[in-house]
């Protein structure tokens, strides 16, 4: 009777072990068992994604993992992404998405939005958000889809007039044409009588030829 040595026994073991992690595809070849019903074919035939070996797959139970109706399994971040992730093409199915695509908003007055590749835009799509010159937006600036709805609320640009910046100089006489909204609604009036100007009172800018005093 041939006796096994401890070496031989170790290697059998090793091997057995090995074995039992690899799964054997229709056509004969092998992949590891993590690799079945993972919403990706492995096998060349596609036999370890098949209903019939991942209805009763377990692995779908994490919030964060989506189960495919062939039960494969897959993030949940790659449902209504635009691109095929199951391998039966459930993770795109339009009434799993209905839900979970947002239609682009309109521009906010005096604003507007960036949104790159956006029509029908998926879960966690952002647009950011420009004001006009002159004008300041109020909200945040950047706003994504969740669940249909753009959050947080778009955001409003509101006018930024009688704003000083640091380049405004308080000149009257020998002054410099200003820029629309640096410093658009302040006049002093002064009356010249025998050669010497007189203060008389200030005044609000209606338009570039009428002044309105009180």
């Amino acid at each position: 009777m041939v006796q096994l040595t401890p070496v031989m026994i170790l290697f059998l073991l090793s091997g057995g072990e090995r074995e039992s992690e690899k799964f054997y595809c229709n056509d004969r070849t092998s992949v590891d068992k993590k690799q079945t019903c993972n919403g990706l074919t492995d096998c060349m035939d596609g036999s370890d994604e098949t209903l019939s070996l991942c209805r009763h797959n377990n692995c779908c139970r994490s919030s964060q993992i989506y189960s495919c109706d062939n039960n494969s399994c897959v993030s949940v971040e790659s449902t209504c992404n635009g691109r095929v992730e199951c391998v039966d093409g459930s993770d795109e199915n339009p009434q799993l998405c209905v839900h979970s695509r947002c239609r682009l908003p309109q521009s906010p007055p005096h604003g507007h939005y960036v949104a790159e590749k956006c029509h029908n835009c998926t879960h966690d799509q952002v647009l950011k958000y420009f004001c006009d010159d002159n004008y300041v937006l109020q909200g945040s600036s950047l706003t994504s889809c969740h669940n249909s709805t753009w959050m947080p609320e778009t955001p409003t640009c509101i006018p930024e007039c009688g704003k000083i910046t640091e380049e405004a100089v308080p000149l009257v006489v020998n002054g410099h044409e200003i820029k629309y909204g640096t410093w658009p609604w302040q006049a002093a009036l002064f009356h010249l009588q025998n050669g010497n100007w007189t203060f008389w009172c200030g005044g609000s800018l209606i338009n570039e030829y009428a002044v309105i005093t009180g």
